[in-house]
């Protein structure tokens, strides 16, 4: 069963794609590919591997996550309340990075549905 975005939801986020240029999607996509290839390294080592081995390779697929989560954050405008942590503070700044950090674990996944379904030529033109 996939995840899918809550288009009747009352509150959804939003993006601003003004800025995004077809080379910086590349980039994004190209860091999608290391993620994938990394996480088939670490699913095929041997589990002999020494443990520091192991740890660095665990740590490149952090950091790539990282990298995609905060290449998303700069076009989020807004994210609704309930996707947010409830220890996460009244006011957030979406200009930073680290911002996306207070978002539950849980809506991730939708919210880069949402990213997405954002980019449409539709969702741009207004068509």
């Amino acid at each position: 069963m996939g995840v899918k975005l809550d288009k009747d939801a009352k509150e959804q986020p939003i993006f601003d794609y003004s800025k995004w240029s077809y080379k910086q999607q590349k980039g994004v996509q190209k860091l999608r590919i290391k993620l994938q290839r990394n996480g088939q390294k670490i699913d095929a080592a041997n589990p002999n591997m020494p443990e520091d081995e192991y740890e660095a390779m665990c740590k490149v697929s952090e950091e790539l996550t990282d990298k995609i989560a905060f290449s998303m954050s700069k076009h989020i405008v807004s994210v609704p309340r309930a996707w947010l942590m409830a220890n996460a503070p009244e006011k957030l700044d979406w200009s930073k990075p680290e911002t996306i950090d207070w978002l539950r674990a849980d809506r991730m996944v939708v919210l880069q549905i949402a990213a997405q379904e954002a980019r449409t030529p539709e969702e741009i033109s207004g068509n």
